[in-house]
């Protein structure tokens, strides 16, 4: 735990505090993450999916064509830089495609940085980052479906709000990441529209407090606590800016917000991630397959 939280918070090193916090937010939600498990799934879905349409790509990237995906982290195994070696000496084309649903300076620019150092010099291969799939109508689909089955299942009306909530960035220099809020208040406009509901908000989680460190905001705990002085019985929350099942939605929206509902006297419904619902993994490999994003 210890050497992965160095990793996480380099180039701070965590205090003994912080590894005794994580170790038990990780017993509480079955003794470690499924992240991994989560993404190498991901990646086996993806897969089969771009295997299965070789037929359907026209000229020399036809049926002959073999499509092979890495699966590389950046805080834990598969490390990025063994999957972006190992794809590297594969050869082909290489296709970067960063499982973060609305790409942010922080996380898919860290991404960037690094592929950019282990490519720089060693490689002549035609190399790129995906476009970007945050309004993919397969994604947007995939979403509606999760938050519609936990509204269902728990028995809430159609006119419930829907918070839908990513991971607050710490801001720089005092200013946020605009492009990362404007994605998520795009997507989150198409899936009011496509949910039918009148009601919705987004929010922030997971920020992790450090002093003199301002978060995005507002924070999903202030919105549920305006929702329930509302007058409102239920909340569905969605994490949109998350892919699969981890830590921030485990522990912090099945534990600590379903708690803090509760003691609010709100109903609580969380929606399940995408994760490898066929929507999603069919607009990822539409974008894989779409190329290069627009720069």
């Amino acid at each position: 735990m210890e050497s992965f939280l160095g990793r996480v918070m380099a180039p701070r090193r965590p205090s003994a505090e912080a590894v005794r916090n994580a170790r038990e937010r990780y017993r509480l939600i079955g003794g470690g993450s499924p992240l991994v498990a989560n993404s190498r799934a991901q990646a086996a879905a993806l897969q089969e999916d771009l295997d299965g349409r070789r037929g359907e790509i026209p000229g020399r990237l036809g049926a002959a064509m073999e499509i092979r995906i890495f699966l590389g982290m950046r805080s834990s195994e598969p490390f990025l830089e063994e999957a972006v070696r190992e794809a590297a000496d594969w050869g082909g084309r290489l296709r970067f495609a960063v499982l973060a649903s609305h790409g942010s300076e922080g996380a898919t620019g860290a991404y960037r940085e690094r592929v950019a150092a282990l490519l720089g010099g060693g490689y002549d291969l035609e190399q790129a980052f995906v476009s970007g799939w945050h309004t993919a109508a397969g994604y947007l689909e995939a979403v509606a479906d999760r938050v519609e089955s936990a509204r269902a299942e728990a028995g809430l009306p159609k006119s419930t709000p829907v918070l839908f909530t990513a991971h607050s960035l710490p801001l720089r220099d005092g200013r946020e990441d605009q492009v990362y809020r404007a994605r998520l208040e795009q997507t989150v406009a198409l899936l009011a529209e496509k949910l039918r509901v009148s009601k919705f908000r987004l929010a922030f989680q997971s920020a992790a407090p450090r002093p003199g460190v301002s978060w995005m905001g507002p924070f999903a705990e202030s919105v549920l606590e305006e929702l329930a002085n509302a007058g409102h019985a239920g909340i569905v929350v969605a994490p949109l800016g998350f892919v699969s099942e981890h830590l921030e939605t485990l522990y912090d929206l099945d534990i600590e917000f379903k708690q803090r509902a509760r003691e609010l006297g709100v109903g609580f419904a969380r929606a399940g991630t995408v994760g490898t619902h066929p929507r999603f993994i069919a607009a990822l490999a539409d974008a894989v397959l779409a190329g290069p994003e627009e720069t």
